[in-house]
């Protein structure tokens, strides 16, 4: 098994995965492919790529095809897979976009019917491996120790500074979170950032922040200094500063 793009230890949800075969007919080498998701509007936008005969829906729970078993179902977690019909040398470019992982097979089969074996046990192995982390991660939230700081608000921050607190607590691990493109630890970081602005004079300016630090292309790091430095001015009720940084946040954006 090769995986061309993505990272299994951080699986986005959507794959392509094919195998190759010899074409007993030319000796023509071919692929047998098959690309799934758990999201099914994702699919149905795909369906003008994955051409008009593997357009097919399939939908199973626990299950793909009925014989291979997907990661051990848990109520609270759905596990429903949506995949196509198998495609005949797929056009990779025209199906696949920035947020699709690809897995070829490891060997190449003297007919269809093996490959076909090998491509749908590589998506058992992708969806276990995906739903897998998913519930890891479940399970580390619901059961994680106390942390040696517990969570805290702007309120437990009366008359400190807090801009070692928003860079150390929130900014560098939504920064590594981003370098690693893990979505799960995105999505946590990023809500006890805005939780711990929550109701406050600088609420707003979290949020920016935070689309600042996620936001594509080149780390904008002098905006993020200027917005830390910012909340912690609003914060202290230093306004006049308050009003410097806003001044050079705006420039920056222009």
């Amino acid at each position: 098994m090769k995986v061309l793009r993505g990272d299994l230890d951080n699986t986005t949800g959507n794959v392509l995965v094919y195998s190759e075969f010899e074409n007993l007919d030319d000796k023509q080498i071919m692929t047998i492919s098959y690309y799934a998701t758990t999201n099914q509007k994702l699919f149905t936008s795909k369906f003008p790529c994955l051409g008009e005969k593997t357009a097919t829906m399939v939908k199973q729970k626990d299950s793909i095809n009925g014989a291979l078993k997907l990661y051990n179902p848990n109520q609270d977690i759905e596990r429903v897979l949506i995949f196509s019909t198998g495609i005949i040398n797929p056009d990779l470019e025209t199906i696949l976009d920035s947020n699709d992982d690809l897995i070829c097979g490891g060997g190449r089969y003297l007919d269809i019917s093996n490959a076909d074996i090998e491509s749908k046990l590589l998506l058992q192995y992708y969806f276990n491996r995906h739903f897998g982390r998913l519930e890891r991660h479940k399970f580390l939230v619901e059961n994680k120790s106390a942390p040696d700081e517990p969570t805290k608000t702007y309120k437990d921050f009366l008359g400190v500074n807090i801009q070692d607190h928003i860079l150390n607590r929130y900014v560098d691990p939504l920064l590594r979170a981003k370098h690693k493109k893990d979505v799960l630890e995105i999505t946590s970081v990023k809500q006890d950032l805005v939780r711990f602005g929550e109701n406050s004079i600088f609420s707003r300016y979290i949020e920016e922040l935070a689309e600042v630090i996620l936001a594509s292309g080149l780390l904008q790091r002098d905006l993020i200094r200027e917005y830390i430095k910012l909340i912690s001015s609003l914060h202290l009720e230093k306004y006049e500063e308050s009003e410097i940084h806003l001044a050079k946040i705006n420039e920056l954006k222009m």
